[in-house]
């Protein structure tokens, strides 16, 4: 039963950290890297939302991989500038949008919200 209201918990948790996501991506918030890779992709929850999405950092996008590397769009190695600041882009704002959804469709990655 407690590992059950646990799993319980953990959904409504994760279902409010996308959509306050999906606000960040909305209303163009942005993270310095440290703050990014503190609240996201090293958090035990939210990593697995993270992985799910398109970041940006000024005019480059990149994806949080499996194994908790960044990758461009070309699954190349993609190291975040100290002095960036990591966004969710809207998807008119995305650059290379279409190459991003073969990306997210080869890896069978479904995305939380649009983007």
């Amino acid at each position: 039963k407690r590992f059950g209201d646990l799993k319980k918990e953990a959904r409504t948790v994760a279902a409010e950290q996308i959509k306050r996501l999906e606000r960040a991506m909305v209303t163009g918030r942005s993270w310095t890297p440290d703050e990014f890779r503190t609240i996201f992709a090293d958090h035990p929850l939210l990593r697995h939302v993270v992985r799910r999405l398109v970041w940006s950092a000024g005019s480059a996008s990149f994806r949080v991989a499996e194994d908790g590397t960044y990758a461009d769009v070309h699954d190349n190695a993609f190291v975040l500038p100290d002095d960036a600041a990591i966004t969710l882009p809207h998807p008119l704002r995305l650059p290379n949008a279409s190459a991003w959804t073969e990306v997210f469709a080869d890896y069978e990655i479904l995305q939380p919200f649009e983007q």
